[in-house]
């Protein structure tokens, strides 16, 4: 929405009028809060005093009145009474004494050593129950304490009292105890009420036994003192009140007091009615001000606007005249200056674009033009002309150049469509570079589809020559992979952005070598593209300028993207493929770094095979605390090695088996296990469609297609494939509050198998994928969910019985930009758990998990930036709602050295609130997530120390706030042996 410069300066008045107004409101309310907060302290300090000073006397008066019931004929006629069973006695004798001291609105009470009730009196008149006057609370003091006197209050009836409680001596022998006591009446209340100004009222029982008398009249319910068992201000019936409440020893009774607060802050009050009436006139005048403002700032601005819209356009010849000469003129002469030389970069960017390539131009103009260059890794692309000069002998200068226009330009467009960039045109010969001077991770593989591209394109242009009877033309091509100095060479005058190194010179020289239609590359090339390319040996040469025979291949085209590696045996082998997956053996990641041990390849290349290894030996300290996903508290090695075996027959066959032995999917302290991880085949119809069956890495998600490869800078896997949750294939939850109670014994539930939300699973399936355009898919039938562990990935039956459906879809928007999504749903409980079978009438069908998931990864130059979000609802009967996490994790990745990088991996997790039933209500409920958030920070780095070894380490920061925080911390270790 555009908005006027005259809505913007009223918004600008707004801006700034609306934070003054607000600052001074919260300054007048911090205030206001302070001043709150110092009269609640100064009335309080008050009250006590005034109470205790209160209490002193009360306590005078009853220990003056306890002097006349310990004297020794009382104690004795106490005694005798008790002795002979006569407590009406001592009742008659206590009010004759109670009269004699004209008491008449007293307690009086006795019991024996033990605390038992003999008699007792209240005003005069005896107590049917005399144990109702016993204070237990003060009995019970006297008891476990050293003090023969106790003071504190009693309810007695609708009364309450004061009590004084005092041990009974007879010729100093304890004989039992006497309790006195005054009634709390109003006449305290009024005193107290005075002494702090305000309402004062004796709360027990529930109701108020003694207070003010003007409380009703100045508006304070006695049900509001009953109800005030706090210290703060509210407002009754628009009068504001400071409550104060306190409890009297013993616990039988509360002092409540309610003073005014209206007279405090009522200036606090006028400060924010003018404030606000002042804020409101500004606001008012606002409009009037930004009207009057802007009619002197909008002709020039507005002069250039129109003259600003004119070069968004592209007219760079517009012109804003200048009116004065202030801010505004300066502005005007800055903004003429400016198209000038626009319109000068604008000739010189054009004339750039057409001598060199635009990632060129764009380079020399970002990067500036000093001599100079870097040393970058850089795949170089030559094609030549075979036989140019016969060719063109006899013909007019203008064909000559329409022929070689026709061709160069073909040329570059394939080599531009790859994501490279054309250095020079060298006659009927053209350089192009891969990886500078923007660089990406198959810089390699890009240039040999764009050398086959240029190929096939120059076969189709021949055969269109040949149909009009002309002459036909054919292309060398050389391709080679080295490190190179890239950047503008010549002189200060003239500059010339290039590359220069013995990997160029190599190039030019395959180039040179390649016979018409032919595509020669050097061995570091092959060396990267070797998985992904069919290619002959061309054999060891000895190119011009160097010392030493290369190895050359032939290229002859491209294998499926997602076939890496050497090829297949025979079909017969596929048969035995499918054979052991019918009997449950494991399957797992094609796109894994491995190293060729042996190979085989038959006369005309139609049958190969290749065996290879893998290793790598992982150190793991685990945080010494209760151990979660690695089942240890100590140190251990985890050595790992793989040997795989890849097959190849015709252009269509491929297969792949991968034997394992290391200590378990989960890293152990235990024995070796021996298995085969991965066994599948897979038959390519084309670029579009391709079939795969067999048992391989989960199609879900983008992790498990990069784990344990170049592509994955860190040794554990991400939060969101990692962590278990407390829905577990072990265990039936009979209810919701079941069902969330497990989050809160993570050390019952996680031991027994509750899984991993996907871990890196190799399961049994079937599965369709293939590229069209710059789009990729993948569509799965799998015989387990993402969620499911080890033992259940190698069940046959649960293919066709229990399927778990996946379908995923990504494009390529740029070389460096790719995004994707995926779809995972199928069952995830055990048919039989380790508690028994699933519940009456339910089946596996009914527990099902579905789980969405977003990937994004960008790779340029030196950088790589991966992320994915999933969301992953579970079906869980008797439990009322859906369960559902949420995940995420975003990981960078950047190269520090020609073989070092560095890396961070942030990761997260959080799970939906059910309805938790409130214990003895079934129909009250509240909210409770169902698990408890949790955090994850990785830090990784590795390096390439040779060839065959490489060096990783990795330390892991996990966080989960439960009763008692579960911490997973964990540093890793790893060598990585490919011989």
């Amino acid at each position: 929405m555009r908005l006027s410069f005259r809505t913007k300066l009223f918004a600008a008045l707004l801006g700034l009028l609306l934070p003054i107004l607000v600052l001074i409101l919260i300054s007048v309310n911090n205030t206001t809060d302070a001043q709150v907060a110092a009269f609640t302290t100064s009335s309080t300090a008050r009250s006590s005093v005034a109470f205790k000073e209160a209490e002193d006397r009360n306590r005078e008066v009853l220990i003056d009145l306890g002097r006349r019931f310990v004297a020794p004929r009382i104690v004795a006629l106490v005694h005798g009474a008790r002795m002979e069973l006569d407590t009406g006695f001592i009742a008659q004798n206590l009010r004759y004494d109670l009269e004699l001291a004209a008491r008449d609105s007293a307690l009086v009470a006795f019991t024996d050593i033990e605390g038992n009730a003999l008699a007792g009196v209240v005003d005069t008149h005896a107590l049917e129950d005399p144990a109702t006057a016993v204070p237990q609370d003060l009995l019970d003091s006297l008891f476990t304490g050293p003090d023969t006197t106790a003071f504190g209050y009693k309810l007695i009836g609708d009364r309450l009292y004061s009590v004084y409680m005092s041990l009974l001596r007879l010729v100093d022998m304890p004989t039992g105890f006497v309790i006195v006591g005054q009634a709390i009446d109003a006449s305290m209340a009024e005193n107290l009420g005075r002494a702090v100004e305000g309402e004062v009222c004796f709360v027990a029982g529930g109701r108020c036994v003694a207070a003010t008398s003007t409380m009703e009249a100045n508006g304070m319910p006695a049900s509001e003192m009953v109800a005030a068992t706090t210290a703060g201000v509210r407002t009754i019936d628009g009068r504001r009140w400071l409550f104060i409440s306190n409890e009297l020893k013993g616990g039988a009774a509360r002092r409540v007091i309610a003073r005014p607060m209206d007279a405090v802050l009522q200036p606090f009050d006028d400060i924010k009615r003018i404030l606000f009436r002042v804020g409101l006139m500004a606001l008012l005048l606002a409009p009037f001000f930004a009207i009057l403002l802007a009619r002197g700032l909008a002709r020039p601005v507005r002069a250039l606007v129109a003259a600003t819209s004119r070069v968004a356009k592209g007219d760079y010849s517009a012109h804003v005249p200048v009116t004065s000469h202030d801010e505004f003129g300066a502005l005007s002469v800055a903004f003429n200056d400016m198209t000038s030389g626009l319109r000068l970069k604008e000739q010189y960017r054009g004339l750039l674009d057409k001598v060199v390539s635009p990632e060129i131009a764009h380079e020399m103009l970002s990067a500036g033009v000093a001599l100079g260059g870097e040393n970058r890794e850089v795949t170089i692309l030559f094609a030549d002309i075979r036989g140019f000069t016969p060719f063109t002998e006899g013909m007019e200068p203008q064909e000559v150049i329409a022929i070689l226009n026709e061709t160069m330009e073909m040329a570059s467009a394939i080599v531009e469509r790859e994501g490279g960039v054309v250095d020079k045109y060298i006659g009927d010969e053209i350089m192009a570079l891969f990886g500078a001077p923007v660089s990406a991770p198959d810089d390699a593989l890009r240039a040999v589809r764009a050398a086959i591209g240029i190929r096939d394109a120059m076969a189709a242009l021949a055969e269109q020559r040949s149909a009009h009877g002309e002459r036909q033309l054919a292309l060398g091509i050389g391709v080679n992979t080295g490190v190179v100095v890239a950047g503008n060479m010549g002189s200060e005058r003239r500059l010339n952005y290039t590359v220069l190194g013995e990997a160029v010179n190599v190039a030019a020289r395959l180039c040179s070598a390649a016979q018409p239609q032919e595509i020669l590359v050097g061995e570091s090339t092959y060396a990267i593209v070797s998985d992904d390319v069919v290619a002959t040996p061309a054999g060891s040469r000895v190119l011009k300028g160097l010392s030493r025979a290369m190895a050359t291949y032939a290229i002859e085209g491209l294998v499926t993207p997602a076939t890496s590696g050497a090829t297949v045996l025979r079909s017969a082998a596929f048969v035995a493929f499918f054979a052991a997956c019918a009997a449950g053996i494991d399957v797992g990641d094609v796109n894994a770094q491995r190293t060729q041990l042996a190979s085989y390849a038959s006369a005309d290349g139609t049958y190969q095979a290749s065996l290879g290894v893998r290793a790598d030996l992982t150190a793991y300290v685990p945080q010494d605390a209760s151990p979660w996903l690695i089942r240890e508290t100590d140190p251990f090695l985890a050595p790992r090695l793989s040997a795989y075996v890849e097959t190849f027959a015709g252009r269509h066959w491929y297969g792949l088996a991968e034997l394992r032995v290391d200590r378990g999917e989960a890293p152990a302290a235990g024995s070796m296990q021996f298995r085969i991880e991965q066994l599948f085949a897979r038959y390519r119809t084309g670029a579009r469609l391709e079939l795969q069956a067999g048992k391989f890495v989960s199609p879900f998600g983008s992790y498990p297609q990069r784990h344990g490869t170049v592509s994955d800078p860190f040794i554990r896997a991400p939060l969101p494939y990692e962590w278990p949750t407390l829905v577990t294939p072990g265990a039936v939850a009979s209810s919701t509050n079941d069902f969330i109670d497990w989050r809160d014994e993570p050390g019952v539930w996680r031991p027994i198998g509750a899984p991993p939300i996907w871990g890196v699973p190799y399961q049994l399936g079937g599965m369709a994928f293939g590229t069209v355009s710059d789009a990729s898919y993948r569509i799965a039938i799998m015989n387990s969910s993402p969620s499911s562990i080890p033992r259940e990935w190698d069940r046959l039956e649960d293919l066709w019985e229990h399927p778990s459906f996946v379908a995923a879809l990504a494009y390529q928007f740029t070389p460096a930009l790719r995004a994707g999504a995926s779809v995972n749903h199928g069952p995830y409980m055990r048919e039989r758990i380790e508690n028994g079978a699933l519940a009456a009438g339910r089946d596996r069908n009914d527990y099902q998990q579905t789980i969405a998931g977003i990937e994004a990864t960008y790779a340029h130059r030196l950088v790589d930036l991966r992320g994915e979000f999933f969301v992953d609802q579970w079906d869980v009967p008797f439990v009322r709602g859906t369960p559902t996490d949420y995940s995420y994790y975003v990981e960078g990745r950047v190269k520090v050295t020609p073989g070092g990088f560095a890396a961070l991996r942030l990761a997260r997790m959080e799970f939906n609130e059910l309805d938790w039933e409130i214990a003895g209500d079934g129909l009250t409920f509240r909210k409770e997530p169902w698990d408890y958030p949790v955090t994850r920070v990785q830090l990784g780095g590795g390096y390439q120390i040779t060839e065959t070894f490489s060096l990783r380490a990795e330390y892991q920061w996990t966080r989960k706030s439960l009763p008692a925080e579960l911490r997973d911390n964990l540093f890793s270790i790893q060598l990585r042996i490919d011989p």
